[in-house]
């Protein structure tokens, strides 16, 4: 008896020619051994003209629970050649896909997608040929396809193993498998010096923490206000809680700065109020002041997040590698991103690096694009001893990363649309990925990629003021507003 396509897979050269398994009796002179309601059964796998036998024992009759065991019963392709194609970044992105050329025969030698693709092709028993390409997936005006996407669609290579987002016009024409890879989107721009003059004063308190002050103190000052009329209306009241009444405000005001009123309050449900204002406004100074020597006494950023980029005005660019650049760029900058007059942010890594260390301008990339890039630039124009070393001390120093998207990037490798090795790679991917190798193949990854800054002081490091310069603002502010009070002081009374 023979039962055919009970399993579908790939052919490498136009994925038009499929493996056929069949299932059948043979008379075959190696002694049965089943029991009587059994039977000996060969399945036949033909993969690319490679033929195997495997041999197993099926009870009869043959079930449909049976036929589904058969289906979901997943051989190996025994070692199929399939060709992969990636993108190569090997002067300045040496994590990505580590390539050499020997002999003149290129291969890629290391990186995160070879190391997912390797995995997949021991797990799959694929051997795999490596082809390289000169870029990325990119749609021309005509809605054709260069760089690798071009490679796959043309039989030329079986899969990409260069992780690419999933955008429209790829989604259309790919099967992307299971993602492999994710990074949230930064800004990295040239930190700001100490001396830049910072907003000490409501940075130190949360947003939550002042609307709750002002909240008290208006509460504060009608609650004065209110005890004063009502024992003006229950019966006799003295001038003192007359005069505080009236005053409330100020009575509550001088009560925030620890300085009084003129005159005391003589009922006990004012003075509880007013003792109320004091010992509130005495624990918040505590605070405050903590935070203020803290803020004076640590190297703080300028910049925080993309609110800050924003209020300060910096011109965005993209090195292409992130696909909603445009759109952030235009959203950062408070530009509508459908303006026709606003032009592509793209240029290259290096003119990005020149123009955020020569003007205000931030580079919308990822961390393992990014560093690697920058090092590298910053080694070439460094020619001492242990350059790289010096590269990192001063990407530490001068660069900082700002995020500007809650949503990471995802992106994964992609083959041909309906490609039949989709489900076996994403099954593997899926084991990968609940198994922790691909958390594992990550962690090395971005290890290799970043530059790890603020390693630990081995000694302790005593307070000092860093931003004397904002210290010396503070003082000539309490300074003018004082004059300003005494000035309104002399002239209203």
């Amino acid at each position: 008896m023979i039962y055919r396509d009970l399993i579908m897979t790939p052919s490498r050269i136009s994925y038009s020619i499929s493996m056929q398994t069949f299932l059948m009796e043979l008379n075959s002179p190696e002694k049965d051994e089943s029991p009587a309601d059994s039977v000996l059964m060969w399945r036949i796998h033909h993969v690319f003209k490679s033929t195997q036998l495997q041999k197993f024992i099926i009870r009869l009759p043959l079930t449909y629970e049976v036929i589904d065991c058969l289906v979901d019963a997943s051989g190996k392709f025994q070692h199929v050649s399939m060709k992969t194609a990636g993108v190569s970044f090997a002067s300045l992105n040496p994590s990505l896909l580590a390539s050499r050329t020997v002999n003149d025969s290129f291969e890629f030698v290391g990186g995160f997608e070879l190391d997912i693709i390797n995995y997949l092709a021991d797990a799959l028993n694929f051997s795999t040929t490596h082809i390289r390409s000169k870029r990325y997936t990119k749609l021309l005006g005509n809605g054709s396809l260069i760089g690798i996407g071009e490679q796959v669609m043309t039989g030329e290579a079986d899969i990409a193993i260069s992780a690419h987002e999933y955008v429209p016009y790829r989604q259309s024409k790919f099967s992307f498998l299971h993602p492999t890879y994710s990074s949230p989107v930064n800004v990295y721009i040239v930190r700001k010096p100490a001396s830049s003059f910072r907003d000490v004063f409501f940075s130190s308190g949360d947003y939550h923490i002042w609307v709750s002050l002002v909240a008290f103190w208006i509460l504060s000052s009608i609650v004065t206000t209110s005890f004063s009329w009502l024992k003006q209306r229950t019966g006799i009241v003295s001038k003192n809680d007359k005069d505080v009444g009236r005053d409330s405000i100020l009575v509550v005001t001088g009560a925030a700065c620890q300085q009084g009123w003129y005159t005391s309050p003589d009922s006990v449900s004012i003075r509880i109020i007013v003792l109320a204002s004091f010992i509130t406004h005495i624990v918040y100074f505590a605070a405050f002041t903590a935070t203020l020597v803290s803020l004076l006494s640590v190297d703080q950023e300028l910049i925080r997040d993309s609110y800050d980029l924003t209020k300060h005005q910096y011109k965005m660019y993209s090195d292409g590698t992130a696909f909603p650049a445009d759109y952030i760029a235009n959203k950062i900058e408070g530009k509508s991103t459908n303006d026709l007059g606003l032009v592509r942010r793209t240029i290259s890594s290096v003119d990005a690096f020149k123009k955020i260390y020569s003007e205000k301008a931030g580079l919308i990339t990822f961390s393992d694009y990014f560093y690697p890039q920058m090092k590298t630039y910053l080694e070439s124009r460094c020619n001492v001893e242990n350059s790289e070393a010096k590269s990192q001390e001063k990407i530490c120093k001068d660069i900082q990363q700002v995020s500007v998207s809650r949503v990471p990037s995802k992106a994964g490798m992609f083959l041909p649309k309906h490609s039949p090795l989709k489900p076996y790679f994403n099954q593997k991917i899926i084991l990968l990925i609940e198994r922790g190798i691909r958390h594992r193949f990550l962690t090395i990854f971005f290890r290799k990629s970043v530059v790890l800054c603020g390693n630990a002081a081995a000694e302790t490091v005593p307070i000092e003021f860093k931003d004397v310069w904002t210290a010396v603002l503070i003082l000539l502010t309490g300074y003018v507003f004082s004059g300003i009070i005494f000035l309104a002081e002399k002239f209203l009374f």
